[in-house]
């Protein structure tokens, strides 16, 4: 570890704390990753599963519309952002429009 990097950590573990540094790294790593989410719901499918041994279908299928919604507003966004300026706003007028 370089001189800078312990300074860094330093700082940061100084601030923080070193739980509070641990929670923000394991928060940003559950949500902000690909393999982080993967393995929230995968946690929870098996929470679900031990706690109804199987035999409710419903829990499974609210995590999944679950996933697939987070996972959907994850591509609008990235592809929202990759728009010009001007496309940008026209799309928030007519989404955020009046009905």
């Amino acid at each position: 570890m370089s001189r800078a990097d312990r300074c860094t950590f330093g700082v940061a573990v100084s601030t923080l704390g070193l739980q509070g540094l641990v929670a923000k790294l394991t928060k940003f790593a559950l949500e902000s990753t690909p393999y982080g989410r993967d393995f929230v719901f995968k946690k929870a499918r098996e929470g679900v599963h031990k706690q109804t041994n199987g035999n409710y279908p419903a829990p499974n299928k609210i995590i999944d519309v679950v996933e697939e919604t987070m996972y959907g507003y994850i591509i609008f966004w990235r592809r929202f952002s990759a728009m010009s300026p001007h496309t940008r706003r026209v799309t928030c007028a007519v989404l955020l429009r009046p009905r």
